[in-house]
């Protein structure tokens, strides 16, 4: 009896032996399999953080689980494999809910940065400054569609950086191309003023020698200008200068011209007025226009306008009084029917009944008629 019981206590302790290892090949296998599944686990974990899952749905229970088991694996890998059980069961479902409100979530931030982008486009006034920078400004825009759903606010940030600096260099270019517009405009219109005024100026019908000397060198001038204007160099302000000088002479020649017809025109008609005949209009060669007028009954009135202005008028061939009035109706209808003021006003002779018969005749000074 004694060696019988002997025999089967060996056997028991190596079937004990038999079972511990096989427990500890066991727990070896569900370690390294457990390890292996949370190794992938991980690895998806890690890799719905590079994709920015994490800011559409939490990733927390999932990394808490993962870091659970895996401190668990060498103390108790049966224990770290539920987990990991547990972790298969809701980590497929968990990555679909975040990719899907992932994308849900970009459409709207798409059309977010979309109205983002063209209110910014919107704050520039300037709409050259935009036709400069529409390439870099489509390139902007472009790129919404490679939207990820990075952080929405760091994206605006960026892309109003991006548009400040794509204005910015088309300031620069929209300011030159201005410069260069305004300064052919300027030129044109330049060269355009010259030749109005070297035609109206060679229209004027000159008969006196003074006055055709100032329209000559009036054309002069406006010939000289006209080649400053081939300067390529010239700046606009120069231009606007030798416009501006050369409108003053112009103007200042043909407002003489024909501020002396209005005159004469004036004249002529306050004596038709008075029941004048025109006998004579004539221009000397002094420049000065001289007017002959005579009555049926014998009464003269005579004028001579000066270039400067001045004019020399007499009426003679009255008796009495009647002069004094004619005079004063004259000069009462240059003033009130024709504007036309008498200043410094000096009487330089008079005979209180008629002209002598001696008397010099100012208009026997003209030889030339208008």
């Amino acid at each position: 009896m004694s060696r019988e019981f002997d025999v089967m206590l060996e056997i028991r302790e190596a079937r004990m032996r038999a079972k511990e290892q096989r427990d500890k090949a066991n727990r070896e296998r569900v370690r390294i399999s457990t390890s292996s599944f949370l190794a992938r686990y991980k690895e998806r974990l890690n890799n719905m953080k590079s994709e920015g899952l994490d800011q559409f749905i939490s990733l927390n229970a999932l990394e808490t689980d993962i870091v659970n088991a895996e401190s668990n694996l060498f103390t108790d890998p049966f224990y770290a494999r539920e987990i990991s059980f547990s972790i298969g069961s809701y980590i497929n479902e968990l990555e679909r809910n975040a990719k899907d409100i992932k994308k849900e979530q970009i459409a709207l931030n798409k059309d977010e940065l979309s109205d983002f982008y063209y209110s910014e486009i919107r704050n520039i006034s300037d709409s050259l400054v935009i036709e400069f920078a529409k390439d870099e400004l489509k390139e902007i825009k472009g790129n919404l569609k490679n939207y990820s759903g990075a952080n929405l606010d760091n994206y605006k940030r960026d892309m109003r950086e991006k548009i400040m600096e794509a204005t910015k260099n088309a300031k620069i270019k929209a300011e030159e191309y201005r410069r260069k517009k305004e300064k052919e405009a300027i030129r044109e219109q330049a060269q355009i003023d010259l030749d109005n005024m070297e035609n109206e100026i060679k229209k004027q019908n000159i008969d006196c020698e003074n006055n055709k000397k100032k329209q000559e060198e009036i054309l002069k001038q406006i010939i000289m200008a006209k080649k400053a204007l081939d300067d390529s160099n010239i700046e606009n302000g120069e231009i606007k200068n030798i416009i501006n000088m050369t409108q003053s002479q112009t103007n200042e020649f043909l407002i003489d011209e024909e501020t002396r017809r209005e005159v004469v025109k004036s004249i002529i008609n306050s004596l038709k007025l008075q029941e004048f005949d025109i006998t004579k209009t004539a221009l000397n060669e002094y420049g000065e226009v001289l007017i002959n007028a005579k009555r049926p009954s014998g009464k003269k009135a005579s004028c001579k306008i000066a270039l400067n202005g001045k004019m020399t008028y007499r009426f003679d061939h009255y008796e009495g009084q009647t002069c004094v009035k004619d005079i004063e109706k004259f000069e009462k209808d240059m003033e009130q029917i024709y504007s036309i003021k008498f200043n410094d006003k000096k009487q330089t002779w008079e005979n209180p009944d008629r002209i002598s018969k001696n008397a010099k005749d100012i208009n026997q000074e003209d030889k030339k008629t208008l």
